[in-house]
């Protein structure tokens, strides 16, 4: 029975085949999810290249239109500089040359002033559209990181459900085992059950024909014996 028991057993208690087909699950296992999860890393590596693009794009444009409207705002400046020092020798000239001049200027001035009106209003306008687009940028970005937060959980869930199925799987597996162990057990204390009682029938056996045999013997010597007195009695 030891011999057997060491056959079938290991040091842990379970069989070394059992052992062996287990590393092997566990090595595919192990080898499948790391599949699994290089193809989920991929498939975000090229979507977050893809956004890092974008995102570079727009920024690039953003700076661009922002340079474009730093030019402006330096031509303007010059402008009324220009403007400005304008002015001051149309006053210088008012002094010197009389009235005449003097209302020229004063059309002029009227004229250099709505014009500056109509430049802050265009820099108002064009502050106001850098504003709303900043507010635009924002949106989107914080839909971008939304976006990504909705994908992490999904990817999260996904994962997992596939954990719940596999572990499903391994359960039913190992069940699925222990029910043939338990039969195969069955199997083997019944042929011990039969050997012993094939061996305890046999002894039996041997036992009774000893009986038997010296039953026999017993009765012959009896009748032998039975004989002599009956032939001692006629003699005498």
């Amino acid at each position: 029975m030891e011999r057997i028991q060491k056959r079938h057993t290991s040091a842990g208690g379970h069989s070394s085949m059992y052992n062996s087909s287990n590393v092997l699950e566990d090595r595919d296992k192990a080898g499948k999810k790391e599949n699994e999860d290089e193809e989920v890393e991929e498939g975000e590596e090229g979507e977050e290249k893809e956004e890092k693009e974008k995102e570079e794009v727009e920024e690039e444009e953003e700076e661009e239109e922002e340079e474009e409207e730093e030019e402006e705002e330096e031509e303007e400046e010059e402008e009324e500089e220009e403007m400005e020092e304008e002015e001051e020798e149309g006053e210088k000239e008012e002094e010197e040359e009389g009235e005449e001049k003097k209302k020229k200027k004063n059309n002029n001035n009227k004229k250099k002033k709505k014009k500056r009106k109509k430049k802050k209003k265009k820099k108002k306008m064009k502050e106001k559209k850098k504003k709303k687009k900043k507010k635009k940028n924002n949106n989107n970005n914080n839909k971008k990181k939304k976006w990504k937060k909705k994908k992490k959980k999904k990817k999260k869930k996904k994962k997992k459900k596939w954990k719940e199925k596999k572990k499903k799987k391994w359960k039913k597996k190992k069940k699925k085992e222990r029910k043939m162990k338990k039969k195969q057990s069955k199997k083997k204390n019944k042929k011990k059950k039969e050997k012993k009682k094939k061996k305890k029938w046999k002894k039996k056996r041997k036992r009774w024909k000893k009986k038997g045999k010296k039953k026999k013997k017993k009765k012959g010597k009896r009748k032998k014996e039975k004989k002599k007195k009956k032939r001692k009695k006629k003699m005498q």
